[in-house]
């Protein structure tokens, strides 16, 4: 795991300015700083690097890595599950290795032998910038599902790239808003890739390659999509203990660190699969959970009966005194984005808590994504009914909520899941009437049926753009790298290529019920789902003096009428308190910018 910075340019950029900039780089604590400059001749190659070790612990697998004749170099944040597979075949084809075991090592020569195509061997999570000096190529690329950020620029003869958004915005002095992405922001709760908050700053989207081929007159930008689910679209027959042993690898090829681990401990089906698999592996498990003590959201008590059922070594951490309005900066201070999603700050404290105790941990996020787990889907697949009652959606005042009520109730299955994510009324009350940048995220159906489709929509949006974004910031900014075994690309793979007779909209997740039902009784498997949140409402409401002087007073939100926020304050919903924590957090980000 890594933060890196790095610029091609006609003009050398100081190592100071470098290091200045790499200072925002969420990798705190690294384990090792590393600055490298290249003359390409008609080019300068410069990049700052921080790493934290996970693999290969030794300072031969620190980076930047350049091969030894110097023709190639890597930039490389991640992990290579199959980077030892790898390794064996390029050794039968004579490369020599410096380094014992480094995954970065292993990429750097399989993108030397396969080129371009190299990426769809790859398995695990990652963002890499590779420099081919000999046919002067740079090649950016991030895993399928987002779960490592990767961002670049193209300005003033310079090609300028960062794991980091405001770290690039600092080096390149490019820190205009973009209108539209604010606009996202407000409906969505987060910029939509590949835009950024920053104008002319763009993100790599998740399964695809950035081929830069540069020369004394520019560069030329050429985009590859590697990975569409489309390709792997099929109805075969599902077999639970096929899918089961697909997990149980994922689960395997994560647990190999080179250093102490834990395993996040929620309670619920999704932690507890993973559990129970290490447990069958033969591994000694670290479980490690936070619990918010004396509120409806504690789940703590399933926490101790999953570690008494497969005996770990426990930690269970109260996190309610953490939760203050004083401590509300460095709980954001991690988003290079602003994002409104209120489960990031027990997402902070849970990484910012075992940063004391390990450097890795593994997670069960991705769960709900892979086997439609979540109420939006079941709901939209079912809930139509007839269109007067969606149109009520036209006459709802905006300041009573987002309409999803009614429009959920769509006959389009698209109008019905998109309910669920946006909140055009909000624009409304802000006095936003641009409809340019209200356009549907979502495109029609993609697949004959419609379950795979929303199944599809999640992948594109809300995994990577929403999950993998908060535990990538967060788990960074306290120098605790996560994996995430659900997300594992061949389990996504054999899901959308195999018939979902798992799906039950009154039974979720079967599969990992059955999975657990010799070790569990049915009042914990069927429980209601609880998220990994606290009482914003509560929150929000008890500190609403607060509140209201950051956002009525604020001259940092552009673009909207302040003046109409009081009702907002006024009527105190849930809703509401959403939509006042995310112009507070938006009105935060842009202060510090």
């Amino acid at each position: 795991m890594c933060g890196f910075i790095g610029s091609l340019s006609e003009n050398k950029i100081s190592e100071e300015e470098l290091d200045k900039c790499n200072k925002n780089i969420i990798c705190r604590g690294p384990d090792s700083k590393k600055t490298t400059f290249q003359n390409l001749n008609d080019k300068y190659f410069s990049a700052a690097f921080n790493r934290l070790s996970i693999l290969d612990l030794s300072n031969l697998a620190d980076q930047p890595m350049s091969t030894s004749d110097d023709n190639y170099l890597i930039l490389f944040n991640g992990e290579i599950y199959n980077h030892q597979e790898l390794k064996n075949d390029l050794l039968k084809k004579g490369y020599k290795f410096r380094t014992n075991h480094s995954d970065t090592e292993s990429l750097l020569y399989l993108l030397i032998d396969r080129g371009i195509e190299a990426v769809q061997l790859l398995r695990g999570q990652f963002s890499f910038v590779f420099l081919d000096k000999k046919n002067k190529i740079l090649l950016l690329a991030r895993d399928r599902v987002g779960q490592k950020p990767l961002f670049f620029t193209e300005n003033n003869n310079s090609f300028s790239f960062s794991s980091n958004l405001i770290s690039l915005a600092k080096l390149t002095q490019q820190n205009t808003i973009e209108e539209s992405s604010i606009y996202d922001y407000l409906q969505y709760g987060k910029t939509i890739s590949p835009k950024t908050v920053f104008q002319n700053i763009y993100e790599v989207k998740p399964g695809q390659i950035l081929k830069v081929n540069y020369s004394e007159d520019g560069f030329n930008l050429t985009f590859q999509k590697y990975w569409d689910l489309l390709s792997f679209y099929d109805n075969k027959k599902f077999d639970e203990d096929e899918f089961i042993e697909l997990f149980s690898n994922s689960v395997d090829i994560r647990t190999k660190p080179d250093v102490p681990y834990a395993t996040f401990l929620s309670g619920g089906l999704d932690s507890t699969s993973i559990v129970k698999s290490q447990h069958d592996l033969g591994y000694e498990i670290n479980t490690f959970s936070v619990y918010m003590g004396g509120t409806k959201f504690d789940e703590s008590i399933y926490c101790e009966e999953v570690s008494k059922k497969f005996n770990t070594n426990h930690i269970s951490i109260e996190i309610k005194d953490s939760l203050s309005i004083k401590n509300l900066p460095d709980l954001l201070n991690c988003l290079d984005q602003p994002y409104s999603d209120p489960s990031i700050i027990p997402t902070q404290l849970i990484s910012r808590e075992i940063s004391n105790y390990f450097k890795m941990a593994i997670s069960g996020d991705g769960g709900d994504e892979l086997l439609g787990g979540y109420l939006r889907v079941q709901k939209s697949l079912f809930n139509s009914i007839n269109q007067n009652f969606s149109n009520l959606y036209n006459y709802y005042p905006a300041h009573l909520g987002t309409g999803t009520i009614f429009l959920s109730k769509d006959q389009d299955i698209v109008t019905r899941y998109n309910s669920y994510l946006s909140d055009v009324k909000l624009l409304n009350l802000l006095g936003i009437k641009d409809n340019k940048f209200l356009d549907t995220l979502f495109k029609p159906t993609t697949f004959d049926d419609d379950y795979k489709s929303l199944m599809k929509y999640e992948y594109d949006f809300y995994l990577p753009q929403m999950m993998m974004y908060k535990v990538d910031r967060a788990s960074m900014y306290n120098s605790v790298e996560v994996r995430s075994p659900f997300v594992d690309n061949k389990l996504i793979e054999y899901i959308f290529s195999h018939s979902y007779e798992y799906f039950d909209s009154n039974n979720q997740k079967q599969v990992l019920k059955k999975y657990l039902s010799l070790n569990f009784k049915e009042e914990f498997l069927n429980r209601k789902k609880q998220g990994f949140v606290f009482d914003l409402k509560d929150f929000v409401n008890s500190n609403n003096d607060f509140f209201k002087e950051n956002i009525i007073h604020s001259n940092k939100i552009p673009y909207i009428e302040t003046n109409k926020l009081s009702s907002l304050f006024n009527y105190k919903t849930r809703i509401n308190a959403d939509r006042i924590w995310k112009l507070f957090v938006l009105n935060y980000y842009l202060e510090q910018l």
